[in-house]
């Protein structure tokens, strides 16, 4: 928080899911504003983060963090190219394979930073594998181990 102090990651969230919907939205804005979050999405991304990292830092859990970026249609199994759902980033590239959006508000140059369903799975699996296998520390001052699941800078796709 702007004073030094943490936000409470379980009080937080238990205040938000105690309160109508429409006081959670207005309390939920403005911890976000406050905190320098783009919107409630990321808020609630970053304290469930916290709160694995707390807990495994006091022994409590043993866990590690994966962090994927967008994450898209499959690339491989079960079939190439299948989704499962247009949420997301699949509604986007819909709309536009099919003609039915020709811009974008993103800037051209900026990565397009989908990753496929099961390279993301993958790492969920490998990064579960390593902490069974030791390769994440649990105790206290631990920190958990964190597994980015995105896309290369050498050979990505740009918006434009």
């Amino acid at each position: 928080m702007p004073d030094g102090s943490i936000l409470p990651h379980a009080e937080t969230a238990t205040m938000l899911l105690g309160a109508s919907p429409k006081l959670a939205a207005k309390k939920a804005d403005a911890i976000v504003k406050t905190l320098g979050f783009p919107n409630p999405y990321t808020l609630s991304k970053h304290l469930a983060e916290d709160l694995v990292a707390e807990l495994h830092t006091q022994g409590r859990l043993n866990a590690c963090i994966v962090r994927p970026s967008i994450v898209g249609a499959n690339a491989e199994g079960p079939a190439p190219g299948y989704f499962g759902n247009t949420a997301g980033a699949t509604s986007m590239i819909l709309a536009f394979a099919s003609g039915m959006a020709t811009f974008s508000c993103h800037d051209p140059d900026n990565i397009f930073d989908l990753v496929p369903c099961d390279v993301v799975a993958a790492a969920v699996l490998g990064a579960a594998a390593g902490v069974a296998a030791g390769g994440s520390p649990c105790g206290p001052g631990t920190q958990p181990m964190i597994v980015h699941a995105a896309s290369s800078t050498s050979y990505c796709e740009r918006y434009g």
